[in-house]
């Protein structure tokens, strides 16, 4: 098990989808579990993620599968915009946008059934 604090801070975007596919590939290829601590990732470093915890002030406000997360609790939030700020609409659930949910769920889509699958094949 393998725990990393902001792997990608103070990289730039492309560096940091490098070196979480290299972390994802190292966890399929090695059977590791790699737990990290990411703050606002973009869409395509979101789609390497298996799972999500969510904290708030140290309370957990989401903790399960990635693709569940989006599917099923990201379009019943309201974007909280505070006072005097007007973001772009597709922003204002950044980096998770309603506009942008397609291309996130249909990675994680496949990864869930493949997780059911596996889970099926081991209980049956």
């Amino acid at each position: 098990m393998m725990f990393l604090d902001e792997p990608t801070s103070g990289l730039d975007g492309t560096s940091s989808l490098e070196v979480m596919t290299l972390l994802k590939r190292e966890a399929i290829e090695h059977h590791k579990c790699i737990v990290v601590v990411i703050h606002q990732p973009r869409n395509e470093i979101f789609q390497l993620l298996d799972d999500l915890l969510i904290l708030k002030h140290g309370r957990t406000m989401y903790c399960g599968s990635c693709y569940h997360f989006v599917e099923d609790i990201v379009p019943t939030l309201d974007p909280i915009v505070p006072g005097l700020y007007n973001p772009r609409p597709e922003a204002a659930l950044s980096p998770l946008s309603l506009a942008h949910l397609h291309t996130v769920l249909a990675p994680l889509r496949e990864r869930e059934r493949e997780r059911e699958r596996e889970i099926h094949c081991c209980v049956s």
